[in-house]
C-alpha cells in the first residue's frame, strides 16, 4: 500500500519553522516484506533536505513446535543527500514459553561525505524474571568507543502473608495473588510473575475501574496441590492494591478401590467422610473414589449410602503407604475393605 504524510513544525522565539513530507510504499511478499520511503524536509530558509530509505523485514522459522534463535532480520539502507549513507542490519529473537527472554544484535555502517567510515556492532537483552526485570545493552565501534549498560527493576511488596518480590509496579493498581501450595505456578500475562515459596505472586499494571482477569497456569504443580479456582476477575480502583485468593486443596492424592467384606463394591454415590464428618469424596464405578489429604496409616474413613441408613468404616493399616513415604508427584492406588 501507499502512504503519504505531511507535518509542519513551528517554534517559539522566532526559530525557523520546518515542513516535512514523506511518501512510503509497503509490500508484503510470501517470505519477506519491504518498504521504500522518500522524505523531504523544508526549512524556512527554503533549504530542502531529501532522504531515501529502503527496508527489508525477513521472518525466520516457521515451526510451531520450536522457536528459532532469531525470529526476524531487519535491514535498512538510508541515503541523505549531501550528508552520506548508512546500512543497518538487526536480528531479533525471543525464548521462553511466554517469551520471557528477548534479545537482538545489530551492525551499522555509516559513510559521510569527506568522512571516514564508521562501523558499529551492538547487542541487547531483556529478561522478565519472577523477581523483576533485567536488561543489558552493549556497543562497540571501529573508533575505539565502547559502551555497556545494565539495568534492573522490580518491586518489594509487604502484606499480611509476608514480603513478596515481583515485577515493577509503576502507578497502576496491582494485585497480590495468594495460591496456597502453588509454588512455581505462572501468572498468565503477569510480566514474568510466579508464585513464590510462601504462595504469593504480584500481578502489576492492572487497569483501574475496568474488569481485569487474573489467570493461573497450573502446569508443573505437584500432584499434592489441587487448584479449585484458576481464574478471578477484579475491578480495582486507581492506585489500589487488591488481595486475590485462589482456592486450593493441599494433600496427598489417593485413588481408593473400596470393597465390602464379601469383596463386592460399594454402591455408586456412596460418600466418604473423615473423622470430623467432612466429606472427602464420592465412590464411582468399580468402587473407585479419589481423595486427598488422607493418611491411611492413622486416619479412619466412614462410608455412608442409602441416605445414611447404611454405613461402614475403612480402618487404618500400618502396612499401607503414608504420605511421608511417597513422592510428591505420585498418585497411589489402594484397595481397601469397608467393615460394617
Amino acid at each position: 500500500y501507499l502512504n503519504f504524510t505531511g507535518s509542519m513544525y513551528k517554534y517559539w522565539d522566532n526559530r525557523s519553522s520546518n515542513k516535512q513530507y514523506s511518501l512510503t510504499y509497503n509490500k508484503a511478499e510470501r517470505h519477506f516484506s519491504y518498504s521504500l520511503t522518500g522524505m523531504r524536509t523544508m526549512s524556512s530558509n527554503r533549504k530542502n533536505e531529501n532522504t531515501y530509505m529502503l527496508s527489508f523485514n525477513i521472518p525466520l522459522g516457521r515451526s510451531i513446535s520450536s522457536q528459532p534463535v532469531f525470529s526476524s532480520i531487519y535491514t535498512t539502507l538510508t541515503h541523505e543527500e549531501g550528508r552520506g549513507s548508512s546500512l543497518q542490519v538487526n536480528a531479533n529473537g525471543s525464548q521462553g514459553e511466554m517469551n520471557e527472554l528477548n534479545y537482538g544484535i545489530g551492525t551499522t555502517t555509516t559513510k559521510g561525505h569527506h568522512e571516514s567510515t564508521q562501523e558499529t556492532v551492538s547487542g541487547n537483552a531483556f529478561y522478565r524474571s519472577p523477581m523483576g526485570n533485567l536488561g543489558l545493552t552493549a556497543s562497540a565501534d571501529n573508533q575505539s568507543t565502547n559502551q555497556v549498560s545494565l539495568s534492573a527493576s522490580g518491586s518489594l511488596v509487604g502484606h499480611q502473608g509476608g514480603i513478596t518480590v515481583g515485577p515493577p509496579l509503576g502507578d497502576s493498581p496491582f494485585a497480590i495473588i495468594n495460591v496456597p501450595g502453588g509454588k512455581g505456578a505462572k501468572i498468565l500475562n503477569g510480566y514474568g510473575s510466579r508464585v513464590d515459596s510462601n504462595g504469593y505472586a504480584i500481578m502489576p499494571s492492572l487497569t483501574a475501574y475496568r474488569e481485569n482477569r487474573i489467570s493461573l497456569d497450573t502446569r508443573g504443580l505437584p500432584a499434592t496441590v489441587d487448584v479449585l479456582e484458576s481464574e478471578s476477575t477484579i475491578v480495582p480502583r486507581a492506585g489500589s492494591a487488591i488481595l486475590v485468593n485462589m482456592k486450593t486443596i493441599i494433600g496427598t492424592p489417593y485413588i481408593l478401590i473400596v470393597k465390602r467384606s464379601d469383596s463386592s463394591y460399594l454402591p455408586i454415590g456412596t460418600e466418604l467422610f473423615d473423622e470430623k464428618g467432612v466429606s472427602q469424596g464420592i465412590i464411582g464405578q468399580g468402587g473407585m473414589a479419589f481423595i486427598r489429604g488422607w493418611d491411611p496409616t492413622i486416619n479412619i474413613l466412614n462410608a455412608k449410602w442409602d441416605e445414611g441408613r447404611s454405613q461402614c468404616r475403612i480402618l487404618p493399616n500400618k502396612k499401607w503407604i503414608s504420605p511421608s513415604e511417597k513422592g510428591n508427584n505420585q498418585i497411589v492406588t489402594l484397595e481397601v475393605k469397608c467393615i460394617i
